[in-house]
């Protein structure tokens, strides 16, 4: 399956890219909510993250925000945890029929 300006997708979209995949989830808000109120990111860096600016071990969930490094513990980590293990790549242009 062609990802990225092969699939139809703007150019600097992809497949890993984070947020545009879990747009109608919960945990989606959560995270992003973290880092704007918490952190002060602006919502344009928290939307081009992928999944390779994420580190997630048992102890710390890491967050690289172009020269920022985020750590986040726990609570803060639980939504980043749970986009991880329920990614919801279905939810994405290519599949236009999935809510």
């Amino acid at each position: 399956m062609p990802h990225g300006a092969e699939a139809g997708l703007p150019i600097g979209q992809t497949s890993r890219n984070i947020f545009p995949q879990v747009r109608s989830s919960f945990a989606f808000l959560q995270a992003a909510a973290i880092l704007i109120l918490v952190f002060g990111q602006q919502a344009g860096n928290i939307a081009r993250l992928t999944w390779d600016d994420v580190t997630i071990t048992e102890e710390l969930v890491t967050i690289q925000l172009g020269t920022i490094k985020i750590a986040l513990p726990e609570p803060l980590a639980q939504p980043w945890r749970e986009l991880s293990a329920n990614p919801r790549h279905d939810l994405t242009a290519a599949h236009p029929n999935t809510t």
